[in-house]
């Protein structure tokens, strides 16, 4: 069985290679607009964990800590800091902010160092102290919003505070000394005046080399310029169990009785996107490669790998958005039985399809400890990687509520850049968790002036579930989820889903599903009848291969069953429960293509 989606208007295009497009042979789910059929392949659906204790975001505070220019001449609306040796270099990005309506001023910190007041609370004397009150001055008198930091610690120094953090916030939260106990020790809660509130919008572009700078602008002025056609709504979420969870039966949720087992690492990614993100923007094509499922598997959920080769591949396409959950250190992250590390991020060549990364994994943005991090590795690269990162200088909770909230900024809020989202974010949350360090933790790599390219036009639909590999029980409540973007929408466009079950060449209407909101994301076919009658002769079909804990029986009436049995056996993979749930008779499974049997 098919599903299909009617829509006025819509139109098919390629999304990202290999991934997202136009095939008219076959049993698979896909979108059909009025005038012509769109079968589309399907992503994954989400379910329901959260690691870690999380907190509602504070609209008070967004609403009462507004910052704002104070100075009469507003000459300097951005501020970039550097060395001396990288201003040149660092110049024209200053020169583009001042012509796109951000009045720009560089300074270095060798004048910093000459003109400003050094002195600590506790008697002694720094640069970042300096480099703070360079800051408070362009603020109070200059009209200063942006402030971007042009270097690593090596070059723009960072101010440790409780706890060992790195953190930017000191050069963004102008408020007190961060020390009014004067023990040396910044931030402390409750002690030290820190209301954690930013006065500007701060970014650090984590460069050591001139090359490394110039690099980064081309990047910057690229993505600026980029058309968003094909490129803005995409996003990719890339997640591995972190807490060594594997989900059976009705531990997975509603949204994940399609396969087993299910990662923690699975659910969490794609919670991310599904509630609250697509309820306010969604993304097309929007895949997910994760150790249980992923938008390339073919025979069964999770045997297209979550390793190296496969991630390189899949971020050299060019996703603007990425999401990545997994275990990480500074220089790189952990995957199934491999890695991902600096050296494979700096080779990525998806140069004008630049990402946006976010990445909750441990310390891959500790811009201070290796060289280069992580992060360094996605941003420094002048021929693709990253054009933002935001993740974690040190060990982390999972901030999956930053990241929700980040999109929020974005496009519910509408920021005016990306820099000022991220700090809203975390604005957002200040005095409502007792992991106050992750505020210090979390900071924002790169411009924090980067202007977020615009949505796409055109209207574009994707069926996101079922994805492929999936596999039901007969009579089961099916969950449908589509994604639709594109500014061409109107507010009332409707979408009807339907279905076939002899390859597509005849179609049914979905009880309930004959005119839904373009957007409305999902539709839960109750006690859905999946077809299951037995033809004369197959009763070889009836013997399941029962090996391995993705293993299901396929339904024998099904045509064109790609293996004419049951499922191939499951093949070991590195962390995974080693005792398979019992094989049940009479299920359903949905083949590589997107077929609903």
């Amino acid at each position: 069985m098919a599903i299909r989606g009617r829509v006025a208007s819509c139109r098919a295009r390629r999304r990202v290679p290999g991934r997202f497009c136009a095939r008219p042979q076959g049993r698979r789910l896909l979108v059909e607009p009025l005038e012509s059929r769109l079968l589309l392949s399907v992503d994954e659906p989400w379910g329901l964990l959260q690691l870690g204790a999380e907190a509602e975001p504070r609209a008070d505070v967004l609403a009462s800590a507004m910052p704002g220019p104070l100075g009469d001449t507003n000459d300097a609306v951005y501020l970039l800091i550097t060395s001396e040796s990288l201003s040149s270099s660092f110049q024209p990005l200053v020169d583009r902010r001042t012509a796109q309506g951000k009045p720009g001023t560089l300074v270095t910190t060798e004048w910093i160092d000459a003109t400003y007041d050094g002195t600590r609370p506790d008697g002694g004397a720094d640069l970042q102290t300096k480099i703070r009150n360079c800051i408070i001055d362009h603020y109070q008198n200059h009209g200063t919003l942006w402030v971007a930091l042009g270097g690593d610690d090596a070059v723009v120094p960072v101010r440790f505070c409780v706890g060992n953090y790195p953190t930017d916030l000191y050069y963004g939260d102008l408020e007190g000394t961060w020390d009014a106990d004067a023990d040396g020790i910044y931030a402390k809660a409750q002690v030290d005046g820190a209301d954690l509130l930013p006065e500007v919008w701060v970014g650090r572009i984590p460069v050591r080399t001139a090359t490394q700078a110039t690099g980064y602008i081309d990047k910057v002025v690229r993505y600026e310029t980029a058309s968003p056609e094909g490129y803005a709504n995409t996003m990719l979420l890339v997640g591995r169990s972190v807490a060594w969870d594997y989900h059976t039966g009705s531990a997975r949720g509603p949204g994940y009785i399609d396969h087993e087992f299910v990662s923690d690492g699975e659910i969490q990614v794609v919670n991310q996107y599904r509630n609250p993100i697509a309820t306010m923007w969604q993304a097309t094509p929007q895949d997910v490669l994760c150790d249980t499922m992923s938008s390339w598997d073919t025979e069964r959920c999770g045997d297209y790998d979550l390793n190296g080769s496969h991630l390189f591949e899949k971020l050299n396409t060019g996703y603007h958005h990425v999401l990545i959950s997994t275990h990480g250190w500074t220089g790189g992250i952990a995957l199934e039985g491999s890695t991902f590390g600096d050296g494979s991020a700096a080779a990525l060549t998806n140069r004008d399809r630049l990402s946006i990364v976010f990445a909750i994994s441990c310390s891959t943005a500790g811009f201070d400890i290796d060289e280069p991090s992580l992060s360094e590795g996605f941003l420094r690269n002048p021929n693709g990687g990253a054009v933002v990162y935001i993740g974690a200088s040190r060990s982390t909770t999972g901030r999956y509520d930053y990241f929700r909230q980040f999109y929020t900024e974005m496009y519910a809020n509408h920021r005016e850049t990306v820099g000022e989202a991220f700090a809203r974010a975390k604005m957002a949350f200040v005095g409502t968790s007792s992991r106050r360090q992750d505020q210090f933790n979390w900071n924002f790599q790169g411009d924090p002036a980067l202007v977020l390219l615009p949505e796409e036009t055109t209207k574009d639909l994707q069926v996101s579930s079922p994805h492929g590999c999936e596999q039901y029980d007969l009579g089961v409540d099916v969950r449908i989820y589509w994604n639709a973007s594109g500014t061409d929408f109107a507010a009332d466009e409707r979408v009807k889903l339907e279905y076939s079950a002899d390859s597509g060449q005849t179609w049914a209407s979905i009880p309930g599903a004959e005119s839904l909101p373009y957007n409305g994301g999902l539709f839960i076919w109750e006690d859905c009848p999946l077809p299951a009658a037995q033809p004369a002769g197959t009763a070889e079909q009836l013997k399941p291969a029962s090996v391995g804990p993705h293993d299901r029986q396929r339904d024998p009436g099904l045509a064109g069953d790609p293996t004419g049995a049951g499922a191939a056996p499951a093949h070991a993979r590195p962390g995974r429960p080693e005792n398979p749930p019992p094989v049940r008779p009479a299920l359903h499974r949905v083949d590589r293509r997107g077929v609903l049997p």
